[in-house]
């Protein structure tokens, strides 16, 4: 019996929302059925009995048009597939080269090996965005001897009262230009921190955000869509 991972973030997927319920159906029908590689032999009447629907071919393919890629009449291969199951391949892992295997025998290696190419710059430029997000340097018009990243402001802003801040800004930007007894914080971010948390500063009451698009949501549902159940 196979076993297989599962998305369990799917039922808050737009795309998988939108879809009607017999095509949701026919989508976690294909990932149970299709092989190890992702590719499904097309066999539109056990699909249909077992989803006890009708799906005709040129339906599931305009539903499922940029997900899956058109090998022939026959054959149906499901993108993400392997991306989710078995993330990036090894020639040197046994079970990842039963899938490259099954690949070139499907005839699809290369195109799997182009649509990997893809995702993978695509991860790596958003890795290089967020590594750049954190080196940005957050810009004080009045505390310039305050070294602190976009980020780390941004984190401290979500944590405390302005005006509490402001205070210990000022006091850490005096302490760095006076260079009491000599010392000096590799951190100014994690310095202000502890210098709060030592003084018993309140923190704000952390608001509930939505876990889909991060925007503040006082009730169980949000604009966005998502709902809490």
């Amino acid at each position: 019996m196979k076993k297989r991972f599962t998305d369990t973030e799917k039922w808050r997927d737009p795309w998988f929302r939108k879809l009607s319920p017999k095509m949701k159906c026919a989508w976690i029908y294909l990932l149970d059925t299709c092989d190890n590689c992702g590719v499904w032999k097309c066999d539109y009447d056990q699909l249909n009995f077992n989803i006890c629907s009708e799906i005709t071919e040129n339906e599931l393919h305009e539903t499922f048009d940029d997900r899956i890629y058109i090998i022939n009449s026959e054959k149906i291969w499901i993108k993400n597939f392997i991306f989710f199951q078995a993330g990036k391949l090894s020639e040197a892992c046994k079970p990842h080269k039963q899938i490259l295997e099954l690949l070139e025998m499907h005839n699809i290696l290369e195109v799997f090996k182009g649509y990997t190419k893809g995702i993978y710059r695509l991860q790596e430029k958003e890795k290089e965005k967020e590594e750049e997000e954190e080196r940005e340097i957050h810009v004080f018009s009045e505390y310039e001897n305050l070294k602190i990243t976009e980020k780390e402001y941004e984190k401290l802003t979500e944590q405390y009262e302005a005006k509490d801040l402001d205070n210990y800004f000022l006091k850490l930007n005096n302490y760095i230009v006076n260079g009491k007894n000599g010392k000096r914080y590799k951190s100014h971010y994690l310095a202000l921190l502890t210098w709060m948390r030592e003084a018993g500063i309140k923190k704000l009451k952390k608001q509930k955000q939505c876990p889909k698009c991060k925007a503040p949501m006082p009730y169980n549902t949000c604009d966005c869509g998502y709902r809490e159940d």
